[in-house]
């Protein structure tokens, strides 16, 4: 019979990938190494265990034994099934690797005449969501409606939805799936709320993703779907983006009161926060504040986080100190600056380039030089913008 045309996968950018082309011999090629964590045995296997071999290598994230497994079911004279491409897809899924997770579908479906099904095609879109690579999740989503007729559940949207979310850049396409699964009939959990928040924080549409978070908080208690403190930190994180400072601090305010639960419910249509901010949230707040120059608010969230048990990171005091220096407020700039060491925290270039900021002015000369100093009895090399500042002050005072 004739051989199958060589597959080639679109790519979503209009650029042609040479790991997206797979012949009709893959994954039977040669190419792949023998397994290291299957044991050969020299009886036939069937389904069953090889099912169970595959998912075993799964487990192992040893995706090249998982190629060879398919690649000698043809020796063994084995007639895969779904379950097999099922484990198969998941294992290839676990390692991430997205393009032979798409090959072994192409593969399944052209020339071992299987239909694909939920299953199968959930995976490949969990395989390139994991490799980040949200344009083939997307139109696996795509294919699996429109022309294999799989209605897709939740556990698939999501992961596509997560995909698109974040710095990906497909925050478009993560905004359309979330809006398209109420009318598919599919219920959003908590993934979904949370991921379609993050995917806002890409082109900093930090009024969306209010939006969507005020939609989770009022899901009903039924719905078993409330904001957690992931919710919140990504709604903090948009607001941070655009210095939305007084959003964010209301935003921390709701997460204050603490409780055991770590859920949002309504209780008399009043909500109700028991989750607790963590430094992923006072460090979103500090930072906002830090863009928005609000000093005193970016230290009395230091106060704050240091009354809740929660040692500041580097990156807080950095925010915070680049607050301090908006503000010409070098005194603060050089008592945070301290409190590196008190923490045993170690201060970065960064760190010293926002307390330089501080020293802008005729009184700044001699703080500059000290720092530049302290600079380089740690081992730090000032940027550009460091000499810039302490050179300016110098002249500023004559020195």
């Amino acid at each position: 019979s004739a051989r199958p045309q060589p597959c080639r996968w679109s790519d979503p950018y209009g650029r042609q990938d040479e790991r997206t082309t797979y012949r009709d011999e893959w994954p039977f090629n040669n190419r792949w190494r023998k397994p290291q964590c299957v044991h050969q045995k020299d009886e036939k296997k069937d389904l069953v265990g090889l099912t169970q071999e595959i998912s075993a290598c799964g487990s192992k994230r040893a995706w090249p034994d998982v190629l060879h497994l398919l690649r000698g079911l043809r020796k063994d004279e084995l007639e895969p099934d779904v379950v097999v491409y099922g484990a198969a897809l998941g294992a290839l899924g676990k390692s991430q690797r997205w393009a032979e997770a798409l090959g072994v579908l192409r593969f399944m479906a052209h020339s071992d005449g299987l239909e694909p099904n939920l299953v199968t095609c959930s995976a490949v879109v969990a395989a390139c969501a994991k490799g980040l690579k949200w344009g083939y999740a997307v139109a696996t989503l795509k294919e699996m409606l429109e022309r294999r007729g799989i209605r897709p559940n939740a556990i698939a949207f999501n992961a596509a939805i997560s995909a698109c979310g974040g710095r990906s850049g497909g925050w478009v396409q993560a905004l359309q799936l979330f809006g398209e699964m109420p009318r598919l009939g599919l219920a959003r959990t908590e993934i979904s709320y949370n991921s379609a928040i993050s995917a806002c924080e890409y082109r900093q549409h930090w009024e969306r993703s209010l939006l969507i978070l005020r939609e989770l908080l009022s899901v009903p208690r039924a719905a078993r779907c409330g904001a957690d403190v992931v919710s919140f930190n990504s709604a903090l994180s948009c607001c941070k983006k655009v210095g939305q400072w007084e959003w964010a601090l209301q935003l921390l305010g709701v997460l204050l009161p603490r409780s055991v639960s770590g859920k949002v419910h309504r209780a008399n249509g009043v909500i109700q926060m028991k989750a607790s901010a963590d430094e992923v949230s006072y460090g979103a707040a500090v930072s906002a504040c830090d863009r928005g120059c609000q000093w005193r608010w970016a230290l009395q969230l230091l106060s704050q986080a240091e009354q809740a048990v929660l040692q500041p990171s580097a990156i807080i005091l950095n925010s915070a100190i680049s607050a301090c220096s908006k503000c010409q407020q070098w005194q603060h700039s050089l008592s945070l600056l301290q409190t590196f060491d008190a923490l045993d925290l170690r201060p970065t270039t960064l760190t010293y380039t926002g307390a330089l900021g501080a020293c802008r002015g005729s009184q700044g000369a001699t703080t500059a030089l000290r720092l530049l100093n302290e600079m380089k009895k740690r081992g730090l090399r000032p940027n550009a913008l460091g000499y810039d500042i302490a050179l300016s002050a110098c002249e500023s005072s004559s020195l």
